[in-house]
């Protein structure tokens, strides 16, 4: 039998911060607004916990990295 490649698992954390990063840089959320769980998880079709992990993330609360 062939051996098929594998997929690499991305968990929603990683996209929904990515997502928000996203769009912090292009500006689509404006500097100080509030980034408040549940409006995000609805624009990004998720549930609040995986946005809630990616708000919680240090790099994107804060800027800087670890």
């Amino acid at each position: 039998m062939p051996t098929l490649p594998r997929v690499g698992r991305t968990l929603l954390r990683e996209t929904a911060y990515e997502a928000i990063r996203d769009a912090i840089v292009r500006a689509d959320v404006p500097p100080g607004n509030a980034l408040r769980d549940g409006d995000l998880a609805e624009q990004l079709g998720l549930s609040r916990a995986p946005v809630r992990a990616a708000l919680a993330l240090e790099t994107l609360a804060t800027g800087s990295g670890s």
